[in-house]
């Protein structure tokens, strides 16, 4: 069963999670932790991938062993070791400190100088810069900062540098922008902003760290649109809607945080996981929401990546249920993850299903090679069946 954190609402931060996150897909790439065996496929141009090249992976590839935990980016991946060590493959631009890396290089020193271990790095989201939160809740970040997803200006951070914000237990960011909530649910902003997805009722970028609502339990984002999720069970959003990826019936796009009513209120006594999209693939529909027994999910569906049975057609802008059936049940999911061309579900047997899946694009094939799968289906001949 999929594991969840328990909210506090008073100034200590909750305890962390265990690692959930076994799947993870962001824009082109795709990448599953079986074991300790890292496994991960799709678009390279970076090193991400860890292979020692930029070769494009069009099957599901062995990138690493003795994995604890990974966090996949779009422009580089961070992995902690059964060694306790930190690795880094990827692009300079991001991580000036450790430099362009296509085979996995220990960073642990780079670390360690911002009082970041193994056993702290609590989660790190990968675009233009890194962004990372700890379990004590610091939020330390380097890179491009080209949009002020760093929160400070938009000078580029040459070093891992700590904000002056605390006590920040959750992150979900863009290529460009950057999303935080604070132990009591405040939730703030910072970065990309070119169609309202801040909810601050204008399209002007934002530089520093900036106060949006209250009472936050989880944000889900992608390129441009955001949608936060409350400790009372209603859903809010904002950003660009032109594939209905908001959920919220229609596909205007707005720039004020607004109640999403087309959503009913959740039931918060199961848990609420959302998933994220750092790529810039406007349209995606980011939310692939577990709560309450059911999968759920909106936006373009070109290559079937809904779910529905049918390829194209008009976008789902309302949540659409995905049938769990073949899967074995909600109890049998142990992680989701959705990119701009596929929806993905592992079971807690290490079967992995998914759906969508781009014959136009070598990115965008699913791990069985297939595309435009337009239901749940076993992805059969992964490595480690």
């Amino acid at each position: 069963m999929l594991p969840f954190a328990i909210i506090s609402n008073t100034n200590i931060l909750p305890e962390p999670e265990k690692f959930d996150r076994p799947i993870q897909a962001q824009y082109r790439n795709f990448m599953v932790l079986i074991g300790d065996s890292l496994y991960g496929m799709g678009s390279n141009n970076y090193g991400q991938l860890g292979t020692g090249n930029t070769t494009a992976q069009l099957s599901l590839t062995l990138c690493k062993t003795g994995v604890k935990k990974f966090f996949l980016g779009t422009s580089g991946t961070i992995i902690v070791g059964l060694d306790d060590k930190i690795y880094w493959a990827g692009r300079n631009t991001c991580f000036p400190q450790a430099g362009t890396k296509l085979s996995w290089f220990d960073v642990t020193s780079l670390f360690a100088s911002v009082q970041v271990n193994s056993n702290n790095l609590y989660d790190c989201q990968i675009g233009e810069s890194i962004r990372i939160i700890t379990t004590d809740g610091r939020f330390i970040y380097t890179g491009r900062n080209g949009y002020g997803e760093c929160g400070v200006s938009t000078t580029p951070v040459d070093t891992l540098s700590v904000s002056e914000v605390s006590n920040i237990f959750k992150i979900s960011a863009t290529i460009d922008c950057t999303h935080l909530i604070s132990s009591d649910g405040t939730a703030y902003f910072c970065g990309l902003n070119a169609y309202g997805e801040s909810g601050l009722n204008h399209k002007d970028k934002i530089t520093s760290i900036t106060y949006v609502t209250s009472n936050v339990k989880e944000i889900s984002t992608s390129y441009n649109s955001t949608q936060w999720f409350k400790n009372d069970g209603t859903v809010w959003c904002s950003g660009y809607n032109l594939y209905g990826q908001l959920a919220n019936g229609n596909n205007t796009s707005i720039q004020i945080i607004t109640l999403n009513t087309s959503i009913p209120t959740l039931d918060t006594s199961f848990p609420i996981i959302v998933t994220n999209d750092l790529g810039n693939a406007s349209g995606v529909g980011p939310m692939l929401l577990s709560n309450n027994s059911s999968l759920r999910h909106s936006g373009i569906n070109s290559v079937g990546n809904i779910g529905r049975g049918n390829i194209g057609g008009p976008a789902q802008t309302t949540l659409y249920t995905l049938s769990l059936t073949e899967i074995g049940g909600y109890d049998n999911i142990k992680g989701i993850a959705k990119h701009a061309y596929g929806t993905f579900v592992l079971t807690s047997d290490n079967r992995l299903f998914a759906c969508g899946g781009n014959s136009e694009s070598i990115f965008g094939i699913l791990p069985n090679g297939g595309s435009k799968v337009s239901t749940m289906t076993l992805m059969e001949g992964m490595p480690w069946y």
